[in-house]
């Protein structure tokens, strides 16, 4: 089930086991083969991660009201959607050569499906992966096995599962060969079903879910002014219940209200304000939390309580590294599994260019493209074309310093850019005797 949780296992067995005894439904064959996808719906939908210490149900809809939660999953999944993607080959030279008339070509850049932009489905793909573990899209195809449109399917009704020796997917009842089913995972322990975050960090969810409600019922009931009302005399139930709604009308909301005191009435506050209670603190470590599972630096949820102009950059840059990275190389695999015929796969691959993080950063991304340029590894117009900028003429020769010299022309005295004396020979617009 997509809830492994000891209760929801034996509340289905139970179930399922007294359905089993009753002989007409026993023999309807559909009901059986999707009985459990059913129930495991039901149970996402309605318990999810289950109680936890805290006493919050937490859910994946619960989960997205947690504002770190919901930025994390937001950030991952739009930014494995930004990534530009391509279609590779490897040419025998070692070059390569990208491919732009490929059915799969289509779909990942241009409409994967009649409902959904490239940018909606990946989005949507990836945040299935977060918030289930798991995401599948259905790969229609023609009746020459092209690829013609990716559908997105309900995570919460699909179960991989062997069948003799061979995995199948079932959807419904329906049993799919893995050859139509574009699967992209979570981290799994079976290496074939994903485990999704909110499974493991129901304590921390419901930890931040609990504090929010919290600070929300403490402004509602007028926090600051929680308190003991004494009064010198002894008074009636019914007139302590009078006093009561009296007072609290007056103090109740997050700005109180005037009270006015007779008859040697005595107020005495025992509220603790938020900053005494470490609400702020609470409040940060409870981001810090979802930042660890999700593999996020801090200051992207932001959270910049420790972060400092020099170690941005350096968080920025472990953030690609360890966190998307692992996200690239699952969907390029998947792509190239699925997309791709098995001849194409000895030569074809698909690459996620992530050097357009850089965009954000013009001084980064120039001071990139002069070193490339100088030393000869781009050419002008393809450092435009990275920017979007059209060719120029002359702009595809490679450039490079007129004084670099190569070691084997140190070794032996002359310099790599020497000339015969008075020929003008290297120097443009120079001829002898000019």
């Amino acid at each position: 089930m997509y809830v492994e949780n000891t209760i929801g296992n034996a509340a289905a067995q139970l179930l399922w086991s007294i359905i089993d005894k009753i002989p007409f439904i026993h023999r309807i064959s559909e009901l059986r083969s999707a009985k459990l996808q059913g129930l495991k719906r039901l149970w996402d939908d309605w318990i999810g991660g289950g109680v936890n210490s805290a006493g919050i149900v937490v859910t994946g809809e619960t989960a997205l009201k947690h504002s770190a939660y919901w930025r994390a999953v937001n950030l991952l999944s739009s930014q494995m959607a930004s990534f530009p993607i391509g279609l590779f080959k490897r040419l025998p030279n070692g070059n390569t050569e990208q491919i732009f008339k490929h059915p799969a070509v289509r779909l990942l850049t241009r409409q994967p499906n009649n409902v959904m932009t490239p940018f909606v489905w990946r989005e949507s793909s990836q945040a299935n992966v977060l918030t289930r573990g798991n995401s599948y899209s259905y790969i229609n195809r023609d009746n020459f096995n092209n690829p013609v449109s990716l559908i997105m399917m309900d995570s919460l009704n699909m179960n991989p599962r062997s069948e003799g020796n061979k995995l199948v997917y079932e959807y419904l009842g329906e049993v799919f060969d893995p050859y139509f089913i574009l699967h992209i995972p979570g981290i799994s322990f079976d290496g074939v079903k994903g485990k999704a975050v909110l499974e493991a960090a129901t304590e921390s969810l419901g930890v931040g879910l609990a504090m929010q409600k919290y600070s929300a019922d403490m402004f509602k009931n007028g926090a600051k002014q929680t308190g003991v009302l004494t009064h010198p005399l002894a008074l009636s139930p019914e007139t302590r219940i009078g006093l009561r709604q009296s007072f609290e009308k007056n103090i109740k909301g997050p700005d109180g209200g005037t009270m006015i005191l007779d008859e040697g009435m005595k107020w005495t506050a025992t509220g603790i304000p938020p900053d005494q209670a470490q609400l702020l603190q609470t409040k940060q470590f409870s981001i810090q939390e979802m930042a660890r599972w999700f593999g996020i630096p801090p200051f992207l949820l932001f959270e910049e309580s420790r972060s400092t102009f020099s170690n941005i950059s350096d968080q920025g840059l472990a953030f690609i590294i360890y966190t998307l990275t692992q996200w690239v190389e699952r969907w390029e695999a998947e792509l190239e599994a699925k997309l791709l015929t098995e001849e194409e796969r000895d030569d074809h691959f698909f690459k996620f260019n992530m050097a357009s993080l850089m965009r954000g950063n013009p001084k980064d991304r120039a001071e990139y493209y002069a070193k490339m340029a100088e030393y000869g590894f781009m050419t002008i117009n393809e450092v435009r074309r990275k920017e979007d900028l059209n060719s120029i003429d002359g702009g595809d020769e490679h450039l490079v310093q007129v004084n670099r010299t190569p070691l084997n022309k140190l070794s032996d005295g002359t310099e790599g850019n020497e000339v015969p004396p008075g020929t003008g020979k290297g120097v443009p617009g120079r001829e002898q005797g000019g």
